[in-house]
């Protein structure tokens, strides 16, 4: 577990002056037994002294037996219309989205050459923004992958 807060001067150049308390806060939790299972959840949040704070959470599992990997997320992050590159006429300067994503997925461990492993997995993520956003991403928009993951071994 871990807690933090932090004062950051001045992070980003297209704000010069505009400081950020950041804090945040995360649990995770791994095991063994049948199987190799890892789980996080987190929270975040950045304050300004001129905007609202903006949150953003996380919950991430996986569970591995044998060759297989079976994984899924969650994310929730409120975005501002700078971050969205989106017409502060149309949405308000102050606008705040909130966005979220959900993916699920799983890899199967092909083989091995060396110490380096190549997998092959597949996922899926739906996403839920708010309604004002429909009209540039659609009502729920949904993407999927297909991926070769290959993990190098120890170099000696």
């Amino acid at each position: 577990m871990q807690v933090s807060h932090g004062f950051i001067k001045e992070p980003e150049q297209l704000h010069p002056g505009e400081d950020v308390n950041r804090t945040t806060g995360s649990v995770s939790y791994s095991a063994k037994g049948s199987g190799s299972t890892n789980v996080t959840a987190l929270w975040g949040m950045n304050k300004t002294k001129d905007h609202d704070a903006e949150h953003a959470v996380l919950l991430e599992g996986s569970y591995v037996k044998e060759r297989m990997t079976y994984y899924g997320r969650y994310e929730w992050v409120q975005k501002s219309v700078e971050e969205l590159d989106l017409d502060e006429a149309k949405y308000g300067h102050d606008a705040i989205f909130p966005v979220n994503a959900l993916t699920g997925g799983m890899a199967y461990e092909m083989f091995r050459w060396g110490q380096t492993r190549f997998s092959l997995g597949g996922q899926i993520s739906l996403f839920q923004a708010d309604d004002r956003l429909d009209e540039l991403y659609g009502a729920s928009p949904v993407s999927a992958q297909v991926y070769l993951r290959i993990f190098p071994g120890s170099i000696r």
